[in-house]
């Protein structure tokens, strides 16, 4: 009989050994390192050079805020990467054409530096 009770808490300790296991290995921590903001691109001030600042509100509600861009900066239309005038160039023709309530600005920022790292312009109306 004392033979079935060592099996049977070896069984248990077994079981509860997996468990354990199983949920350690499940648990995931993501460290966010990237920030995003979307706005139109009527609401957003576009840096005039391409060390300078973007400036959009965070929110319907917020007031707005300045982020740097730099060499590092990323500039997408849609997903084709562009240099820094031809994005500006891009969304002063779309603006020209009345539709910056009509196109977006999603601005990728470094959270720790607060420095944008990608910046894309998405016309709502481009075929």
């Amino acid at each position: 009989m004392r033979i079935n009770g060592v099996k049977l808490l070896a069984a248990i300790v077994a079981a509860i050994s997996l468990v354990a296991a199983s949920a350690a290995s499940a648990t995931r921590v993501l460290e966010l390192v990237e920030g995003a903001y979307e706005s139109l691109l009527a609401d957003v001030v576009l840096p005039a050079t391409a060390a300078g600042f973007v400036t959009l509100p965070p929110c319907s509600t917020c007031p707005p805020t300045s982020l740097g861009v730099g060499a590092e900066t990323v500039y997408l239309i849609e997903n084709a990467a562009v240099p820094f005038a031809d994005f500006v160039d891009a969304a002063a023709a779309v603006t020209a054409s009345g539709r910056a309530r009509r196109a977006a600005v999603y601005v990728f920022y470094d959270l720790e530096t607060k420095r944008v790292t990608r910046l894309v312009l998405d016309d709502f109306d481009a075929g």
